[in-house]
């Protein structure tokens, strides 16, 4: 519908345009400019600068007038100011490959995800009005039309993302370690030439995509991603995912579905990139070079250790065997062949149990490969954390275009989680506590309207002020406290002024009256 004739017609600031709303008021915007990649200059909708309410105009700095229906006056912030704390360095990079309406409606949407992992696409909008995100970032389209049109348009231009992730990929340092490894998830949709049947989901019958992370093992974040078919080896899509995003740098620490053969004509070429991959334990070659006969232990650790070189290959190998581990692996082959058990068998396998051996075509320490191999547990923390089974149905998101913008915001929430959990670990007193524990604390830390719009942190406790100050929350001011006095009177407060003699004792008592 189009706004009426009268209210176009009354006074109103210059440079402004009237919205139509449902709720008979009717936003003020400042009339703004953008510029696509041709140089031509399109109209959009700026600030709000006030309403129309009951026939006259009401000036605003952005939010809804007082009175006015919808108006919410204490929202969540403690999650959103987190999240925008660590994370607004994105919002920036963002900004260098989508205009600021995309990359700001990007940047809305992965903190969302972030704060509310459980939130439905019809969802975002309520949370998105209820928290403060809506006061730092005003007017963002989040109503579920509104993303379903968004995604399309973020998965048609394709080649922004890969710009974006290029980006990142740049500033890996020469000696930085990168775990590339894939995840299967699952994605029915009919429609979408992404979703395919593969020999890891055949017998369940379910339909799934490939997503493929690179991983900076010493930053602790993600740094790029791609979406493959669901039927593509992680081995045969990890050459196009470095091709495509230009990895010069870096070692690949690769898990067992990944073959050398395959790895090796990934790399050809690339002088800048190694590899650290785990064999299967019935590998020739471990047996041929003596890997299980351990010659040495990391410092520090019960964990042996043994390294041997290839002749004329350029490749090492590096074995290692937890005792602990090794324990749990006997315990479970005993349970499970209680009846069937074959003493010479257990005695093969005996040997096996705890050990891993890698093979690579660097010429490393053996403490080094291990911690490596050791940090490869953070990207399988995020696959487990970002692997969830979209309701396609619901959201509509059948599409390819719809399936790499969601994975797209998915990297971005995968990103922000990371960074959440180093700023996290730099507080000692959140050092053992969960990430979903502490980032419902935070979202109980409302602000609240004072004084029209002027808003105010809602009050909190000694403990909750403190622990926001060490987040870097709020500015906490330092109050000098008296020192608590003990109880009782204090020593030598006693009345000393002479008293009435006591009554003598009885017997002295019975001598005065008798004389």
């Amino acid at each position: 519908m189009k706004v009426p004739r009268e209210i176009l017609d009354m006074e109103r600031p210059p440079g402004t345009v009237v919205v139509y709303r449902k709720n008979g008021m009717y936003p003020v915007k400042k009339r703004g400019y953008t510029y696509d990649d041709e140089g031509k200059r399109h109209v959009v909708d700026g600030d709000i600068v006030g309403y129309f309410v009951n026939g006259g105009f009401v000036p605003s700095n952005g939010a809804l007038p007082v009175g006015a229906p919808g108006r919410i006056d204490s929202k969540e912030w403690g999650n959103v100011a987190m999240c925008d704390m660590v994370f607004r360095d994105v919002l920036s990079d963002l900004t260098a490959f989508y205009s600021i309406n995309d990359a700001v409606w990007l940047y809305c949407m992965c903190v969302i995800r972030t704060c509310y992992p459980d939130v439905k696409d019809y969802q975002i909008q309520r949370r998105y009005r209820e928290s403060f995100l809506s006061e730092m970032y005003a007017d963002v389209p989040m109503s579920r039309n509104s993303i379903c049109l968004k995604l399309q348009d973020v998965g048609r231009e394709s080649n922004r993302i890969r710009d974006f992730m290029r980006s990142r990929v740049g500033t890996i340092a020469i000696d930085e370690e990168v775990v590339i490894d894939g995840s299967l998830q699952q994605c029915e949709s009919d429609v979408n030439t992404l979703s395919q049947v593969s020999r890891k989901t055949y017998k369940t019958g379910t339909r799934q995509y490939l997503m493929m992370y690179a991983y900076g093992s010493e930053r602790h974040e993600p740094i790029c991603s791609k979406v493959y078919a669901g039927n593509m080896t992680d081995g045969r899509a990890v050459a196009d995912f470095i091709r495509s995003f230009g990895i010069e740098h870096g070692t690949i620490v690769a898990d067992k579905g990944f073959r050398i053969g395959t790895i090796e004509a990934a790399l050809k070429d690339l002088d800048g990139v190694h590899y650290i991959l785990p064999l299967h334990r019935d590998e020739l070659v471990i047996t041929e070079y003596g890997m299980y006969d351990f010659d040495s232990h990391l410092k520090g650790t019960s964990v042996s250790c043994k390294k041997a070189e290839i002749p004329g290959t350029g490749r090492w190998l590096y074995s290692f065997r937890d005792p602990e581990i090794a324990a749990d692996e006997e315990r479970l082959y005993l349970e499970h062949h209680e009846e069937g058990y074959v003493p010479e068998e257990f005695a093969l396998r005996k040997r096996e149990f705890g050990t891993v051996v890698f093979q690579s075509d660097r010429d490393m320490d053996c403490a080094k490969v291990y911690s490596m191999y050791d940090d490869r547990w953070l990207i399988e923390l995020m696959f487990r954390t970002y692997k969830v089974d979209f309701d396609l149905d619901d959201t509509r998101v059948h599409s390819d275009y719809s399936v790499v913008a969601t994975n797209f915001v998915n990297f971005l929430s995968a990103l922000l989680t990371s960074r959440l959990l180093r700023a996290f670990g730099a507080v000692k007193e959140l050092e053992t506590v969960p990430f979903g524990y502490t980032m419902d604390m935070l979202r109980c830390k409302r602000k609240s309207r004072v004084d029209g719009d002027e808003w105010e942190n809602e009050r909190y406790t000694e403990k909750d002020s403190d622990l926001l100050a060490r987040l870097g929350l709020i500015d906490r001011p330092i109050v000098v406290l008296e020192p608590k006095k003990k109880a009782g009177r204090p020593k030598g407060s006693k009345d000393k002024k002479p008293r009435k003699k006591r009554s003598n004792s009885p017997s002295e008592a019975t001598a005065i009256t008798q004389r």
